[in-house]
């Protein structure tokens, strides 16, 4: 579950129900899941392979008056595609700004608590891809050196000091589990997801998920 949630599957090309009876013959009596050399190999059609783009950050939107249009773009092409909500969501999401006062008389007024309120919906529902991209971004900006980012940069984009990708990724897991039918308990169930620690533990034996 954590492997999907967090990326590694091309969630674009293959459900959530798809990656987890890949693993049907798998699962133990105790509800964990043993996997040989052999069977994991066969799982690697499932692993994502396309391009990694930056993810998208709803702060560098313009501030000013954007037409019910112009935000119909914005959502369609910037915002659901990072979130587990697909294009069919883009009416209700539309409804939701004209109920909730944001979007009147057929124009939004973007500010700096619009681009946050826009930030943390992408944060609370991320695509799998979005926490890759997360994830990719943090590590390269790590690498960049040691320099320290001025508090001006760190303010000019929340994004930069938000939620990391392993929480994101534990709240994509969650609501992941919340949905599954039945009652199944594994080893990992209690901790939320299997870390990168524990994975890199067992690379040289059966593998668990």
């Amino acid at each position: 579950m954590f492997l999907y949630a967090s990326g590694f599957v091309d969630a674009q090309k293959y459900s959530f129900d798809q990656w987890t009876d890949a693993f049907a013959s798998s699962r133990q009596a105790d509800g964990s899941y043993l996997i040989n050399k052999e069977q994991w190999l066969e799982k690697k059609k499932f692993h994502y392979r396309g391009k990694i783009d930056v993810p998208f950050d709803p702060m560098i939107i313009e501030e000013r008056d954007h037409t019910e249009e112009e935000v119909t773009r914005l959502l369609a092409d910037k915002i659901l595609p990072g979130t587990i909500f697909d294009k069919s969501y883009l009416p209700t999401a539309i409804n939701n700004l004209k109920a909730q006062g944001k979007l009147v008389n057929g124009k939004l007024s973007v500010d700096l608590a619009t681009k946050k309120y826009l930030l943390s919906l992408m944060n609370q529902y991320p695509s799998p891809l979005r926490v890759l991209q997360v994830t990719v971004h943090k590590l390269k900006q790590a690498r960049k050196g040691d320099r320290q980012m001025t508090q001006d940069e760190q303010q000019q984009s929340a994004f930069i000091a938000g939620a990391s990708a392993q929480q994101i990724a534990a709240s994509r897991l969650s609501d992941m589990m919340k949905s599954t039918q039945g009652d199944v308990k594994s080893q990992s169930s209690s901790q939320g997801g299997i870390s990168l620690k524990d994975l890199q533990k067992k690379k040289s034996s059966p593998k668990k998920i």
